[in-house]
């Protein structure tokens, strides 16, 4: 009876994480392509595969080039992720997690490293996830170990790149990425599970302790900064970068209060809209601690050696909220969604750093450097600092009967405030777009304009001030995405 108990346990749970995190809105997918092992359906293995495509125009920063002709605007179509995702069980409470895939292809970037078509082909395949987890207490404790992604720091940490409510992550809500971590995962041991269930809700917890990725070597260490000519800068006295000699482990959690509808945790990833299938209403903390993480130099000449830097703790806090509501019945049916995080990020004096999403562009060498962008080319804008950060983002699904056109219409918004230490004129990013659903998250197309800052020249302390000559520019991005 133990096992059988078991079994029905795990089907059921099984069953409501295919339908509630991979199917938002698309039931009749069921628990989507799986193999079932044994008879009781207890051993398993399921798969899944996305892809999501850009075709992109782009303001682009001052003095940019695209294949060294210079301009100030540029079109293209790209890869942002093509994904292969398994996962399964042997039963006893086992559940394993193996996630490959490309990110960020364009027709100048992202293929394999030496190809001899170009750099922009043949990309290369690589491992996101790759962990093993065992159930110690039901429900209220599972562990875990491996390349894995149960972040700290907030819910937007742990997204599903599947179900967004606008078009794409900020990145702002991935802090470390690809500086002291693999595309937002490190090796570490995790533990989550969810506790205190009562009247006023449910406490979900993840925690983690893990090993962060050497951040680079030499001066050209992993989350550089910038110069106005796109140059990796090292680091000085003034400014802390990652620590080329660090070998600390790292801390972190998240924990949420679910007052509404209970949200599944077989799998870390977060869903950023359900569509109008749930209720949720979650208020979330977390933190990523990382000591010796960061540094400065005490050398005048920048040379970075061990004996001349001085460390500095990283801490990144996370506070936010989520609410996921439907409203009405039939036709009439519609849903607002709303998700608002307030991070306060510490990586040591002044850090700051540029993020351009499929860059495509480059520096300009025979414009003077002072005419350049702080920024750097093409749409990069500071995305990362020591400082805060404010987002909010809304959606409302409209009801049938409003939009009734063979699918369903979700316009949104964003307004992102950047208060970074560096910037004397802090930084304000807003975004406007709509999804259009067709079989709900699984088929889905979607169009979002970005304004964004742009930063030239600095104040008396060296702080960045925006271009006296256009503080901002915009980008207009179309994705088409499918996933079974």
């Amino acid at each position: 009876m133990r096992t059988l108990r078991h079994a029905s346990g795990l089907l059921i749970a099984v069953c409501s994480l295919s339908v509630s995190l991979f199917g938002q809105g698309m039931e009749k997918y069921g628990g989507g392509a799986r193999i079932n092992l044994n008879e009781d359906k207890s051993h398993y293995i399921r798969f899944i595969t996305w892809v999501q495509i850009w075709a992109r125009y782009q303001q682009m920063n001052p003095a940019s080039t695209v294949n060294a002709n210079p301009t100030t605007t540029a079109s293209d179509i790209g890869m942002r992720r093509g994904r292969f995702l398994a996962y399964g069980s042997f039963g006893k409470g086992s559940l394993f997690m193996f996630h490959i895939g490309i990110n960020n292809q364009t027709f100048v970037g992202g293929g394999a490293p030496g190809e001899i078509t170009g750099i922009g082909k043949k990309p290369q395949l690589f491992i996101h996830d790759m962990w093993y987890e065992q159930k110690i207490i039901d429900k209220a404790l599972y562990l875990g170990f491996g390349l894995h992604y149960w972040w700290g720091i907030s819910r937007e940490a742990n997204a599903s790149t599947l179900n967004f409510l606008a078009l794409d992550a900020p990145i702002y809500n991935w802090p470390l990425i690809e500086a002291s971590d693999q595309f937002a995962r490190q090796y570490g041991v995790y533990i989550k599970g969810q506790i205190f269930e009562g009247p006023f809700g449910l406490l979900d917890y993840r925690a983690h302790i893990n090993k962060p990725f050497k951040p680079g070597v030499g001066t050209s260490l992993g989350g550089a900064q910038f110069d106005g000519t796109g140059a990796a800068t090292p680091l000085t006295s003034v400014q802390a970068n990652y620590n080329p000699f660090n070998n600390t482990f790292s801390y972190g959690a998240y924990l949420t209060w679910q007052f509404l509808d209970k949200e599944p945790d077989v799998l870390p990833f977060e869903v950023g809209t359900y569509v109008g299938t749930k209720r949720v209403f979650n208020l979330g903390f977390g933190f990523y601690y990382h000591p010796k993480g960061s540094a400065t130099t005490t050398n005048a000449s920048g040379t970075v050696r061990r004996d001349s830097i001085k460390t500095y703790d990283q801490l990144l806090l996370g506070f936010d909220a989520f609410l996921d509501l439907p409203f009405g019945e039939g036709d009439n049916k519609s849903a607002l969604t709303v998700y608002s995080v307030l991070y306060k990020y510490d990586f040591g004096p002044n850090y700051i750093r540029n993020i351009a999403i499929m860059p495509t562009a480059a520096p300009n060498p025979r414009v003077p450097p002072a005419q350049h962008s702080l920024n750097g080319a093409g749409a990069a804008y500071p995305h990362l600092g020591t400082g805060i950060i404010f987002r909010t983002e809304a959606g409302y699904l409209l009801p049938k009967s409003w939009f009734n056109y063979g699918g369903r219409l979700q316009p949104f918004a964003s307004i992102n405030y950047l208060g970074f230490d560096r910037l004397a004129d802090k930084g304000i990013v807003w975004e406007l777009g709509a999804n259009y659903f067709i079989e709900g998250h699984h088929a889905k197309y979607s169009a979002m304009w970005r304004q964004r800052p742009v930063y030239r020249g600095t104040d008396g302390a060296g702080n960045w001030k925006l271009d006296p000559d256009g503080g901002s520019k915009g980008e207009l991005i179309f994705q088409a995405m499918v996933y079974f």
